[in-house]
């Protein structure tokens, strides 16, 4: 469970990374 709760986190963490490097480009 405890790594399957660290993949998710890293997911999203990814996801969220990813969204603020848009932001910056637009």
């Amino acid at each position: 469970a405890c790594y399957f709760k660290q993949v998710l986190n890293g997911k999203y963490m990814r996801m969220a990374l990813i969204l603020m490097l848009l932001e910056v480009e637009i």
